[in-house]
């Protein structure tokens, strides 16, 4: 989702800039190169923590990401549709981590159908998890 890219990249970058300002400010000399590699590095870590806190932390309380939520999503395990356990938050996470960097090869290879990687979980809208449970016949169905 856009909204998640959007939010772990903003955190990246006032992370790095924090970084570099307080430096800047402690009165340390340092040299560009150095500078760019505090930017980076800091970004880099702040970017994945909140990337993560974000898509398997919040996941796990609320079973939406922030971007799922806007867009009415939730992400929800096949078999019960429950809220995944955390090795599948986990799992989906570095799945989409790796998606980044690979889709256009396992575009290619498996297909083209990313949501199909992990048959164990599924993204649905919140309103068709509301009509399911207010279905007498819907209790103990899998979720398609």
């Amino acid at each position: 989702m856009m909204a998640d890219a959007l939010l772990a990249l903003t955190a990246g970058v006032v992370a790095g800039l924090a970084a570099v300002t307080s430096l800047s400010m402690s009165g340390q000399t340092s040299t560009d190169r150095e500078t760019g590699v505090l930017f980076l590095v800091t970004a880099a870590i702040a970017v994945f923590t909140v990337s993560f806190a974000n898509h398997v932390v919040l996941t796990l309380w609320a079973r939406a990401s922030v971007g799922k939520r806007l867009a009415g999503l939730r992400l929800v395990r096949v078999a019960d549709c429950a809220a995944p356990r955390f090795g599948q938050a986990l799992g989906h996470w570095v799945r989409g981590l790796f998606t980044i960097v690979l889709i256009p090869l396992l575009a290619l290879v498996e297909g083209g159908e990313p949501g199909r990687w992990n048959p164990k979980l599924r993204v649905v809208r919140r309103r068709d998890l509301a009509c399911r449970s207010a279905r007498p016949y819907g209790a103990g169905r899998p979720c398609l």
